[in-house]
């Protein structure tokens, strides 16, 4: 490992703190959209910026959740139940709710994303 400085601060350290502070960051986004998704339905929900509100919030959920099982993959050796597990690690099912939640998301977005287009060619029938 690389010393910077004669503190014994580690480039390692660096690393993963930059990378928790994305990780947090990620969160505060999905937070944001979803005020944000919570706002339009004032007036419609069906509107394609909610559709791309939910695909940025699968992007980020996607990211935190890999990131979650490769921080937290030697953690769960001892797991009671374990997921693609082996002898150094494993997937715990609290990982597998990130990942499903991403998914979540990229299907909301769709279904989404199909109501605006319905909607739209309502709006042109009279």
């Amino acid at each position: 490992m690389v010393k910077l400085n004669d503190g014994g601060l580690e480039a390692v350290h660096l690393v993963v703190g930059a990378m928790n502070m994305l990780y947090f960051i990620g969160y505060l986004v999905v937070i944001i959209m979803l005020i944000q998704i919570i706002d339009s339905t004032n007036n419609s929900p069906f509107i394609y910026k909610n559709v791309k509100r939910f695909r940025v919030m699968g992007v980020f959920l996607t990211i935190n959740a890999v990131y979650e099982c490769i921080r937290g993959y030697g953690d769960n050796k001892f797991a009671g139940i374990q997921i693609l597990s082996n002898g150094n690690g494993a997937i715990s099912p609290l990982m597998m709710i990130g990942i499903i939640s991403a998914l979540m998301c990229f299907v909301l977005a769709e279904v989404f994303k199909k109501a605006v287009e319905i909607k739209n060619d309502n709006d042109l029938t009279i």
